[in-house]
C-alpha cells in the first residue's frame, strides 16, 4: 500500500497531544511541563508545530515534526524577527529523504514569509536536507574546555583513584601556577554572587554590552529568566558581577553543573575584562564545588577566544555549526556581515 504524506501548521497549544505522543515513541517519556516551558511560555511569543502526517488505509498517522521558536535577534545594527528550528524528528520507519525534505521545505516556506532569520543547529542527519533547501553554515560554535581537577581524568586512564590523585599533583601544581587567578576572590571594588530573580539591570547590560558590533541574539531578563532559570528539567544558576559602589552589573555568567562537570550556558558583559573576570570566579567557583571541569561552546570574536585560551581554556573537537536562511530585513543586508557572530547555548533550544 503506497503512504501518502502531508504537512501541516498547528499552533504548538493545539498541537500538545500529538507532539507529546511523539515524543513518547522517540525517547519513551513526554515531559509536559517542559513542552509547555518550551513552546507556549517564551516571552518572545508561543512556538508553531508542523506536523508530518503519514496515510494509508484511510488511516492518518503523526510521524514526524518540527517546531519553530520565535526569537528576536540584532544583526548589523537592525533587530530583526528569527525562528528557531528545534525538535526535529521523523519515525524510524519513515526516514527516508523525500518525508523529511518534504517536512524542512513546508517549515521554511512558511517561516521565509514570517522571519527575517530562520536558523537552527543541525544534527548530522539534519544538516544535508537543510543545505539542500538553501541553508548555509553562517558561523562555527568551538567548545572550549579548562580542566579544574586533573585526578578523575588521569585515575580514569590507569585505574585507580590513588594514583590518579598522586600523578595529578603535578598537573594541578602547574596549572595554580600558569593560571593563579583562578582561586583568588573577585576584584576589588567588585561582587560576584549568585541571583535567582533577574532586574533591569540585565537589560541595561545587554544594551552596553561588549560585541554590540556583531550579530547575536537578545539578551534581556525576561528571556534569560525563561531560558534559564525557568526551565523545569534543569538546575541553571545565574552569576552576576557588579560594582560595589552603585550595584550595576559588569558581567553575568550561566552556568550549569550535571555529574561534577560545569558548563557556561551564556555569558556576557559590558566589556572583555568584566567577561573574562566573571569567567575567572565561576570556574573558581566550580573548582570549590568538586567540578572536574569547566566547559563553554561559543561562536565569538577572536579577541575572546585569546582570553579563554590565557585563563587556560583549550579547544576540543567538538564544533556545531549555526545554519541559517536570511530574508525579510534581511535580504538587501550585507552577506558578510552574517558571519560575524557572538553565538553561546542560550541561542540554542536545549
Amino acid at each position: 500500500m503506497t503512504t501518502k504524506y502531508s504537512v501541516r501548521r498547528v499552533p504548538a497549544v493545539d498541537a500538545e497531544a500529538e507532539v507529546l505522543e511523539l515524543s513518547r515513541r522517540r525517547s519513551g517519556k513526554a515531559n509536559r511541563s517542559v513542552f509547555h516551558w518550551g513552546y507556549l511560555a517564551n516571552p518572545v511569543g508561543p512556538a508553531d508545530c508542523f506536523l508530518l502526517d503519514a496515510s494509508s488505509d484511510g488511516s492518518s498517522t503523526v510521524v514526524g515534526m518540527v517546531g519553530v521558536g520565535p526569537r528576536r535577534f540584532e544583526v548589523g545594527g537592525k533587530n530583526v524577527s528569527a525562528g528557531l528550528l528545534g525538535g526535529f524528528f521523523v519515525d524510524k520507519g519513515h526516514r527516508t529523504f523525500f518525508p523529511a525534505l518534504m517536512l524542512q521545505r513546508a517549515v521554511l516556506g512558511w517561516a521565509r514569509q514570517n522571519f527575517d532569520l530562520v536558523y537552527g543547529f543541525p544534527n548530522t542527519a539534519a544538516a544535508p536536507i537543510m543545505t539542500k533547501l538553501g541553508f548555509r553554515n553562517l558561523a562555527r560554535l568551538e567548545r572550549y574546555v579548562l580542566v579544574l581537577r586533573h585526578a578523575p581524568y588521569i585515575a580514569s586512564r590507569v585505574g585507580s583513584r590513588a594514583l590518579g590523585r598522586a600523578l595529578a599533583l603535578p598537573f594541578d601544581g602547574v596549572r595554580r601556577l600558569v593560571h593563579p587567578g583562578i582561586s583568588r576572590g573577585a576584584s576589588r571594588g567588585l561582587a560576584f554572587g549568585r541571583v535567582r530573580t533577574l532586574d533591569q539591570r540585565f537589560d541595561r547590560l545587554f544594551r552596553a554590552r561588549a560585541f554590540s558590533d556583531v550579530s547575536m541574539g537578545q539578551r534581556d531578563a525576561k528571556l534569560l529568566q525563561w531560558r534559564f532559570l525557568e526551565r523545569p528539567d534543569e538546575d541553571t544558576s545565574i552569576y552576576a558581577l557588579s560594582s560595589r559602589e552603585d550595584g550595576e552589573l559588569r558581567a553575568y555568567v550561566v552556568v550549569r553543573v550535571h555529574q561534577q562537570l560545569a558548563n557556561v550556558r551564556d555569558l556576557l558583559g559590558v566589556d572583555l575584562d568584566s567577561m573574562a573576570e566573571a569567567l575567572r570566579l565561576a570556574a573558581g567557583a566550580a573548582r570549590r564545588a568538586g567540578c572536574t571541569s569547566l566547559s563553554f561552546l561559543c561562536a565569538a570574536p577572536p579577541r575572546l577566544h585569546e582570553r579563554l585560551s590565557a585563563l587556560g581554556f583549550r579547544v576540543r573537537p567538538e564544533p556545531r555549526h549555526l545554519i541559517g536562511h536570511a530574508g525579510g530585513a534581511l535580504t538587501t543586508h550585507d552577506p558578510a556581515s552574517l558571519e560575524r557572530w557572538y553565538l553561546t547555548e542560550a541561542d540554542e533550544d536545549q
